[in-house]
């Protein structure tokens, strides 16, 4: 994430959002195939740290400050939420041995 975020502050936000998004989604949708540990998980990690890091400045920038701290903890929740949906999702969808 610290790369990301220097490029957003050295290149610009766009093209650190486009990275983000271009190395996690190359990343992670083969992690459905995976089954030992490995297989460039870091590299889609990175992106979608990215992300998530790059959307928080991103609206951070665009809200007023009234609204900000809403935004950016309902933004937030959101996440979170859906990374625990889905792990438990998965977890009950796996096939025990």
């Amino acid at each position: 994430m610290y790369i990301i975020s220097w490029l957003a502050d050295r290149y610009g936000r766009r093209l650190a959002i486009l990275l983000a998004t271009f190395l996690g989604g190359l990343r992670i949708w083969p992690f459905v195939y995976v089954t030992s540990p490995g297989h460039g998980r870091a590299i889609g990690t990175l992106g979608v740290g990215a992300i998530v890091a790059t959307h928080s400045i991103c609206l951070s920038e665009m809200t007023s400050p009234e609204a900000r701290s809403k935004i950016l903890l309902a933004s937030q929740g959101v996440t979170a939420l859906v990374a625990v949906g889905l792990n438990t999702l998965a977890f009950w969808l796996m096939p025990t041995r």
